[in-house]
Order: structure tokens, then sequence, then C-alpha cells
């Protein structure tokens, strides 16, 4: 079973400036093909719980294309479009795929594309073959689109903020992936978005009122036939 993993990654602040150039990338994590293995396996990351989970799954990993930049100003339109053509290129050489994990934050902003996380995910599944699955993970504070969720099969995010659960957020996506691509489980989902805007310093998920939402996302959890809530 061949899994591709990579990652488009930025939490962008559409009142920041500067804007987020490919050199904040180049200065930061961005990391083509087996070279993003060595400096994120072993990591509280997304992409560490994968590889971790990929060692007990018996599945062979398919590094393709790694790019991380600390938040700040919207990303350029060129530099968008050079990671997303190198993620797509590297997704396209990986070859016959099973499936695909991919990393994103879901509150990316780009010149030109107010969903720039759902342009990738849409991308990343077009590199696929029919039958593969593609999993997401995503942020605490992503801004899901109906782009993003329907592009995919798989959308896991942090249950956690401070955010502490990276590496397990991964495993548990990739984990679900192997499951659905082994026919253990047949994954839909629905995206629901209540006209609340929660304020920024009462988004603790060890305090109240976030503490109560996430038990009533774990709560549901234990429901027949539900595999993840993702708040």
């Amino acid at each position: 079973m061949r899994i591709a993993i990579g990652g488009l990654f930025h939490e962008s602040n559409t009142f920041c400036r500067p804007f987020t150039t490919l050199a904040d990338y180049e200065r930061d994590r961005l990391y083509p093909g087996e070279a993003m293995l060595a400096p994120l396996r072993g990591t509280q990351t997304e992409i560490g719980g994968i590889l971790r989970a990929a060692e007990g799954l018996g599945i062979e990993i398919v590094p393709t294309f790694y790019a991380w930049a600390w938040p700040g100003g919207p990303l350029t339109e060129e530099c968008f479009r050079t990671l997303l053509e190198r993620l797509t290129e590297a997704l396209t050489r990986a070859g016959p795929l099973d499936g695909a994990l991919l990393q994103v934050h879901g509150a990316m902003v780009a010149e030109g594309d107010d969903d720039p996380d759902g342009t990738a995910i849409a991308a990343a599944r077009s590199c696929l073959e029919p039958g593969a699955r593609l999993g997401v993970t995503c942020d605490f504070h992503a801004n899901l689109s109906p782009l993003m969720v329907s592009s995919c099969d798989l959308l896991v995010g942090y249950n956690t903020y401070p955010h502490v659960d990276l590496a397990e957020c991964g495993e548990e996506c990739a984990t679900l992936l192997v499951r659905a691509l082994r026919g253990e489980i047949r994954p839909t989902m629905a995206l629901a978005k209540p006209p609340l805007m929660p304020h920024i310093v009462r988004q603790r998920t060890e305090d109240c009122p976030m503490a109560e939402l996430m038990a009533l996302a774990r709560a549901a959890e234990r429901e027949p036939g539900v595999l993840r809530v993702t708040v």
C-alpha cells in the first residue's frame, strides 16, 4: 500500500504586512521529496505522527513536498502558485498511489485566492487515480470551507489549544485512511458552520466554554457510525 505524504502550511493574517513570499518558506521549512523525512521523523508534528503510524500499519510512505512558514501576511500569488505547482508535480511523479496524506493549516490566504487550502486539497485530489483516498490534517484554527471538505475523504483537526496533539492528529488521520483503504470503514463527511465567532482569549480547550464543547465532540464520537468530530 503506497501512501504519499506532503504539506502546504500557513496561518495567514490579512491585516498583516509584508506578504509571505517563497523566501520565507526557504528560510523556514521547504523540503522536496525524501528531504522531509529526517527533520520531521520523531517530531511532535503531523508528519511525525504519520511516520510513526506508518511503522505499525505496514504501509509504504512516499514523501512528495513539504512547505511550512511562520504565520504572517497573505502569500503572494507567485509564492502560492509556485508551492502548489511543486506539490502537484511531486504527487504526479510519485506514480500509482493508493492514497495520500496532506498537512494544511486551514487558514491560509493568498493573493487572488481566498481559499488556497481548498485549492491545494482539490489539486492534490486531481493528482490521484480514481479509487485512491485522500486524508487531510488541519489546525484547530482552520477556517474550513466546503471545497476543503468535499475534496478529501478524511479531515482530522487538532483537539487542543494550546496545540499539543499535532502528532496524534497525524497518526489518527493515517490510521483512518488505511482503514478506509482496507474496506473497514466507508467515511463520509459533513460540515456545519454555526453563526458564532469565538473570542481568542477564551479558546483554551482546558477551560470553559471550549472544554464543554470539546466534551460534546468526544461524546458524539461514541455514537454508532461516528469516526471523528473536528471542532
